[in-house]
């Protein structure tokens, strides 16, 4: 069963990545008029390796990463980049940007916590 403690602390991690992600995301595709592609990857890659550091080390109390780790948590990052581009290039053609990326986001939460539980950083 996963622990209230594991699911905050990878909740504080997750979150600050994902407000990363969404102003990152929004400042390069609306702002700075970035293709969708070139704003989704590089908001992506960037929070990822923010997402790993803080999962390894404070989330997961690594005191070592190792190889594995680091596979895992890149197959884990595959997958749900994968996952979030489908459903944000289908959703920015029903509703809002901003909106689109919010749910994207939220959908690839728990499978997330999971993942990261009982794979990468097991």
């Amino acid at each position: 069963m996963i622990k209230i403690k594991l699911v905050v602390k990878h909740g504080i991690v997750s979150s600050l990545c994902a407000i990363s992600d969404y102003v990152l995301f929004i400042v390069l595709y609306k702002h700075l008029n970035f293709d969708l592609n070139i704003s989704f990857w590089t908001s992506y890659i960037f929070v990822s390796i923010f997402g790993f550091l803080g999962h390894a080390h404070f989330t997961f109390n690594l005191s070592k990463v190792t190889f594995k780790n680091i596979f895992y948590f890149l197959t884990q990052l595959l997958i749900v980049a994968s996952i979030s581009y489908i459903i944000l290039s289908h959703l920015v053609i029903l509703i809002d940007i901003k909106f689109a990326k919010i749910i994207q986001l939220f959908c690839t939460f728990f499978f997330n916590v999971l993942y990261g539980k009982f794979v990468s950083f097991k």
